[in-house]
C-alpha cells in the first residue's frame, strides 16, 4: 500500500518538478532515511513511465525512450546507493526487481537480485509478484517458465502461505495472460486448487478469494469444486473476479449441462 499510494499520488498531483524538489530537500535533511530512499526511487520509476507513456513500444518516440532510460537509471542508482539503509525492507527488493525489469537488464542479473531477495524474505508476496512479471511470455519468459517459477515461489513461501502462492501468482497475471488448463506451461489445477484451499483455511471470510476460486474451478471444468464454492457464495458475487468470457451465469450454465441436477442451486 505504501508504494501504490504514493505512485498514485505522483500521477494525481502532476507536479513532477515540485515533488522532485521536495524529495531532494528531504534527502538533504535525512540522508539515511529508508522511506525517503524508497520514495525517491518510486518517483523516478513513475517519472520514467510518465516520459515513455503507456503505449506499445513501437509507438514511443526516441525522445520518450531517452527519458525512460535516464529516469529509470536514476531509480536504480538511488536504490543501489540506499541498500545499506533500506535493504532490510522487502519493499526495497521488490522495487529493485521492478526497476531491473524495466531497465531490461540481463536475465542473470535479474535472477541474482531475486535470489538475494528471497534469501532474506522468502515469504514476501510482493517480491514474488514483482519477479513474476519477468517470467511472462510477453516479457521474454520461455514456455513453461512461469509455471516452474510459481512452483518454486510456493515452495519458498510454504511456511506462511501453504500452497497459496502458486494460486496467487497465476491470479495476479491472469489479467495480462489468460491462462487455461491442460496445456503445457499452464497452471496445474491440482496445485492451484490446493492453493485456494489453503487461502480459504487462512481467510475463510474473504469473499473475493472464494469468487476467484469458483471462477477457476469453472474454467478447469471441476464441477464438484465449482458447485461447492458457488453454493457458499450464494449472492455474494464479485463480478471483477470473473473473466469476461467466464462470468458467473456462463459458469452456472456450463456446470449444469449434461447433468440431472438442473441449474446450479443456492443454499
Amino acid at each position: 500500500m505504501f508504494s501504490r499510494t504514493f505512485v498514485r499520488q505522483f500521477y494525481t498531483w502532476k507536479d513532477w518538478s515540485g515533488v522532485g524538489t521536495t524529495l531532494r530537500a528531504w534527502r538533504s535533511k535525512s540522508p539515511d532515511s529508508p522511506a525517503q530512499a524508497l520514495l525517491e526511487a518510486l518517483y523516478w520509476q513513475a517519472y520514467a513511465w510518465h516520459g515513455r507513456g503507456g503505449g506499445y513500444a513501437g509507438s514511443v518516440p526516441p525522445e520518450g525512450w531517452e527519458l525512460f532510460r535516464e529516469r529509470m537509471a536514476k531509480a536504480r542508482a538511488r536504490l543501489e546507493d540506499a541498500k545499506a539503509v533500506a535493504g532490510n525492507c522487502p519493499l526495497w527488493h521488490s522495487t529493485y526487481i521492478d526497476v531491473l525489469i524495466d531497465s531490461n537488464v540481463a536475465r542473470d542479473r535479474l535472477d541474482a537480485a531475486y535470489d538475494d531477495a528471497v534469501k532474506a524474505f522468502p515469504e514476501s508476496q510482493q517480491i514474488h509478484f514483482s519477479m513474476s512479471r519477468a517470467k511472462q511470455r510477453k516479457w521474454g519468459g520461455a514456455p513453461g517458465e512461469y509455471e516452474r517459477f510459481a512452483r518454486r515461489a510456493a515452495g519458498l513461501s510454504q511456511r506462511s502461505e501453504g500452497g497459496a502462492m502458486y494460486a496467487r501468482l497465476f491470479w495476479i497475471r491472469d489479467y495480462d495472460d489468460e491462462f487455461e488448463f491442460g496445456r503445457p506451461g499452464d497452471p496445474d489445477w491440482k496445485l492451484m486448487k490446493a492453493g485456494f484451499e489453503d487461502m480459504l483455511r487462512r481467510f475463510p471470510d474473504q469473499v473475493h478469494n472464494r469468487n476467484k476460486y469458483a471462477s477457476y474451478a469453472c474454467r478447469a471444468n471441476d464441477r464438484d469444486t465449482y458447485l461447492k464454492q458457488r453454493q457458499e457464495l450464494e449472492d455474494a458475487i464479485e463480478d471483477e473476479q470473473w473473466p469476461e468470457s467466464w462470468k458467473v451465469d456462463v459458469c452456472d450454465r456450463r456446470m449444469a449441462k449434461n447433468t440431472d441436477s438442473g441449474p446450479v442451486q443456492k443454499k
